[in-house]
């Protein structure tokens, strides 16, 4: 992190890894629709440690840490987050067309619609109230794990729509 490149390494160390290795542990083969579902889930993950990071902007700043935010600012920072949060939604879809059961979109519309808010909260910059932040960082996390839940109940449910 004090690198600023700990986000990154945490959207792989809790996204494609931990999704990859137990799938082939469990089934002794690679398989390349898990490479695309484990992006989403990546991809949230960065999402919570980046958003996480704009508490501390200042008190990183001095102290000299050099996270993301830090590095680039929370200006750039909350265009970096509107970024991943498009790529997760274009990712989600990519795995459905992919293979994925497309009842993992219905499971996906909650989270996909606080993904919104939170786009939209980021672009009219209410990341600078804190209390709006905290509540922000909050449901981001929700998104993150709503995106594996849809995953997981679209497996489960598959064939019942």
């Amino acid at each position: 992190m004090k690198r600023g490149v700990g986000e990154i390494f945490i959207g792989f160390c809790y996204g494609w890894l931990p999704v990859t290795v137990s799938y082939y542990l469990q089934t002794g083969e690679l398989n390349s629709l898990v490479n695309w579902v484990s992006i989403p889930i990546g991809l949230t993950i960065f999402n919570v440690i980046l958003l996480n990071e704009f508490p501390d902007y200042r008190a990183d700043r001095i102290s000299g840490k050099r996270n993301l935010i830090v590095k680039i600012g929370r200006e750039k920072g909350s265009i970096l987050y509107i970024i991943i949060a498009i790529n997760i939604w274009k990712m989600f879809a990519v795995s459905i067309i992919i293979g994925l059961p497309v009842i993992s979109c219905l499971f996906f519309i909650p989270f996909f619609i606080i993904s919104i808010i939170l786009v939209i909260l980021t672009s009219l910059k209410k990341y600078l109230i804190p209390k709006t932040l905290e509540i922000m960082c909050g449901l981001n996390i929700l998104v993150n794990l709503g995106v594996t839940l849809s995953y997981l109940l679209g497996i489960l449910f598959k064939g019942v729509y």
